[in-house]
């Protein structure tokens, strides 16, 4: 356990890279969070695309499409944000366009046989199997970004984003998306990942090492699934930030 509590027990040692990186931006972001969200205020719209991006996140979605205030109007509309991100995906078409996104993601390169099981065990709607195999993908894929080196990245985005709030100017697609996808690894971090004790009772909450140690026993769905799917593609983004692609779209922005 780090002095961010980010648990990292039972995740080997190429994932503490990735703990550290968050709990990085996690600082950065608890600077100035408090000054954004109170701008925020008195923009209206603002505050209530924040909300429903923070109920996203304490519900274990990493959302990585493209946010709108209009899709934020039309989830916050619905009396569940869970079932709202669902529908979305299922019945909206999005998550075939999803899985076929991270299929074609460079950092997927050295996985594409085992994501295709992944993908063929979810057809099936064995949602168990899936969210399992795509925990062990993140844990892969978490070692092989564990010399991230993008937080300077991070903090010229942020940035920008308290910039464009502070005179009221629309936050752009990647303004919308990194706000997303920091707040939902934040808070996903301490609750896919922590080490609660197998001998308490198990929660409905998605959890890695439940899964991963067969201690689960309780009924998996397709949204425990999109929710382990978006955790993927959202370290893809995260763990890409730094590099030089990512950068001229920094500086595009």
């Amino acid at each position: 356990m780090n002095d961010d509590g980010i648990n990292i027990d039972g995740l080997y040692t190429g994932l503490k890279a990735f703990a550290d990186a968050v709990s990085s931006l996690r600082e950065t972001v608890a600077q100035v969070l408090p000054g954004l969200i109170e701008i925020g205020k008195i923009f209206g719209e603002f505050a209530l695309w924040a909300e429903a991006v923070d109920k996203m996140a304490n519900a274990q979605i990493v959302f990585t499409d493209d946010f709108t205030l209009e899709l934020a109007h039309k989830f916050c509309e619905e009396p569940d944000i869970v079932q709202a991100v669902d529908r979305y995906y299922y019945e909206g078409g999005h998550i075939s366009p999803l899985i076929e996104t991270l299929k074609r993601h460079d950092g997927m390169e050295m996985y594409q046989r085992f994501y295709e099981e992944i993908i063929a065990a979810f057809q099936q709607e064995h949602y168990q199997l899936a969210c399992t195999g795509l925990f062990s993908l993140a844990d892969g894929i978490l070692a092989d970004a564990s010399d991230m080196q993008g937080c300077v990245n991070y903090e010229k985005r942020i940035k920008k984003i308290e910039e464009r709030i502070s005179n009221n100017e629309e936050l752009t697609g990647l303004d919308r998306k990194f706000w997303c996808v920091s707040t939902g690894l934040n808070a996903v971090t301490g609750t896919m990942f922590n080490g609660k004790p197998f001998t308490e009772k198990e929660e409905d909450l998605l959890n890695r090492n439940w899964l991963q140690h067969g201690r689960t026993h309780r009924t998996y769905t397709r949204m425990d699934f999109l929710k382990a799917l978006l955790l993927v593609d959202g370290i893809l983004f995260f763990a890409e930030q730094g590099n030089a692609k990512s950068q001229i779209e920094e500086d595009k922005a």
